[in-house]
């Protein structure tokens, strides 16, 4: 872990700034109050910070409750081999905090299993996602791991779904109230799939290539682990079925925004960690080499598109 986060460190220092991954948006990544744009984006440092804590957050998640054995290591490093994969999210700075968020919400679902008085939680998670989606609406795909953990966890009543729905709402609601923005700054929702997607260079190319075979890696894995969690203890299938709707949650978003698709990369990288650790904990034959292979390629192939930039 300890040489993972080394590599991070120089990989982000010493590779030069390039230009974000197709971004139609025109580096603004827009909020439903506020628009952050590039010159408020994180720092090199800030950036740098985020995927160690997320990193740490993956690791300390596991210790506490054990839901990928043997080689729960394998996750965090896996999340940081895949940094030249999602680097230029970096410069965008919202899709950074994005797995970090994931995490730390993921204690909720699984401190609320079988509680159906978990209001509270609900509260809290739900407020997470309002205010990030106050500034970058993607940040209400972070919702749907939660309240779909919630429903699985066997923690989700009547009065947990008005609990989630204000607790989504307080943020706006305080914003508004206190007159920190107007409903005139609503701003439109910029949705651009995948299929008006027009690549106009070879580079775009290979990067909707090498987006589309970690999207197919992640969904992959993920429905051989689904298969093989059947046999495990509820409480385990809970836990992993959090990070499997995330999964898919992230591939539907890039289909559906791809115009964005920097913001998701992050997300999709620990998604990808997780469920490669996931399928290694549960069989270890050659079955598994086939997924390392597909991944270890995909990093690779990013390689070779950040390769004109350098050059450039």
């Amino acid at each position: 872990m300890a040489i993972s986060l080394q590599v991070l460190i120089i990989v982000v220092l010493a590779m030069p700034p390039g230009v974000a991954i197709t971004d139609d948006a025109g580096g603004v990544h827009r909020g439903l109050l506020y628009t952050v744009r590039e010159a408020y984006s994180l720092s090199p440092v800030w950036s740098i910070l985020m995927p160690i804590f997320t990193a740490i957050m993956l690791w300390l998640l596991n210790k506490a409750y054990d839901y990928v054995r043997d080689v729960p290591i394998m996750a965090v490093t896996i999340f940081i081999a895949q940094l030249p994969a999602w680097r230029d999210a970096i410069v965008l700075g919202a899709g950074t905090v994005m797995p970090l968020a994931v995490a730390l919400l993921a204690v909720v679902v699984f401190e609320s299993f079988d509680d159906k008085n978990s209001q509270r939680r609900a509260v809290s998670a739900a407020g997470i996602v309002g205010l990030g989606a106050l500034f970058d609406y993607a940040y209400l795909l972070v919702g749907i791991p939660v309240v779909l953990g919630l429903i699985n966890a066997k923690a989700f009543s009547w009065r947990v779904a008005v609990a989630t729905v204000l607790g989504l709402i307080a943020p706006a609601w305080v914003v508004l109230a206190t007159g920190l923005a107007h409903l005139s700054d609503v701003n439109a929702l910029y949705i651009h799939p995948i299929w008006l997607y027009q690549p106009e260079s070879m580079v775009e190319v290979v990067e909707a290539t090498v987006v589309g075979m970690m999207c197919l890696t992640a969904f992959v894995i993920m429905l051989l682990n689904l298969v093989a969690t059947f046999s495990l203890r509820l409480v385990l299938r809970v836990y992993n079925s959090y990070f499997h709707f995330a999964t898919v949650a992230v591939i539907v978003a890039i289909v559906i925004d791809y115009g964005c698709v920097a913001t998701y990369l992050p997300l999709l990288a620990m998604c990808i960690a997780h469920q490669v650790a996931l399928h290694f904990s549960m069989s270890r034959s050659l079955r598994s080499l086939p997924a390392v292979i597909v991944l270890v390629l995909s990093v690779l192939l990013l390689g070779f598109r950040c390769y004109p930039m350098i050059i450039k």
